[in-house]
């Protein structure tokens, strides 16, 4: 069936190269099926080409970027723990300080160690080269906005600085020491050469 028009022989070639033959042709199915054809034949090659653009690299440097993301947070909570401490009399500085780092290693040993532990089971499943961003799961991003959000919504309230401390000891002390769970994964892997995934993890 012929639809009467007769595109110009430069513009079929501009838009379809080599792959049509470039003699007077009317506009039927079949024509319409070969640009079809083409156009899945580009989709496919844009989506190889943005596949090439992925920031990827070695899933231990995504050990090590989350470990240092761990590290960074937990010493900035307690760096403002401390600032708020030091304006109070000291025995109030080392009461509520004591009560933080031992909430610290509560948090640590029931709640933040198993996240990172979890995390590190998830990165060793990852192939060797992959996507950078992937170095927390998508969960997480979510749930550190919501931290953020919280952390400065009490900031910036009334709530006594001093005992606001103990809680931003508390999530930092536990960020921090569970930050070592990566550096350790990093040293049985690269320096012991032993498998990422534990006997306990199997």
């Amino acid at each position: 069936m012929a639809y009467g028009l007769t595109p110009p022989a430069s513009l079929l070639q501009w838009v379809c190269g080599s792959r049509l033959q470039l003699h007077p042709l009317r506009l039927g199915p079949a024509a319409f099926s070969t640009f079809a054809t083409i156009g899945l034949n580009i989709m496919k090659d844009d989506a190889i080409n943005v596949d090439k653009l992925k920031p990827a690299v070695s899933k231990y440097l995504l050990m090590a970027l989350a470990g240092l993301m761990w590290s960074a947070v937990g010493i900035m909570l307690c760096r403002l723990a401390y600032v708020w401490l030091k304006a109070v009399p000291v025995s109030w500085a080392l009461s509520l300080g004591s009560l933080g780092l031992i909430s610290a290693l509560a948090a640590y040993r029931f709640g933040f160690s198993k996240i990172a532990l979890k995390n590190i089971f998830r990165l060793c499943l990852l192939p060797d080269k992959t996507c950078i961003f992937a170095f927390q799961a998508w969960k997480s991003y979510l749930i550190i906005i919501f931290m953020v959000c919280l952390g400065l919504t009490l900031r910036h309230s009334p709530f006594p600085k001093h005992f606001l401390a103990v809680i931003y000891e508390t999530i930092g002390g536990a960020l921090f020491f569970s930050s070592f769970h990566f550096y350790g994964r990093i040293w049985r892997v690269k320096i012991r050469k032993k498998p990422c995934i534990t006997s306990e993890e199997k």
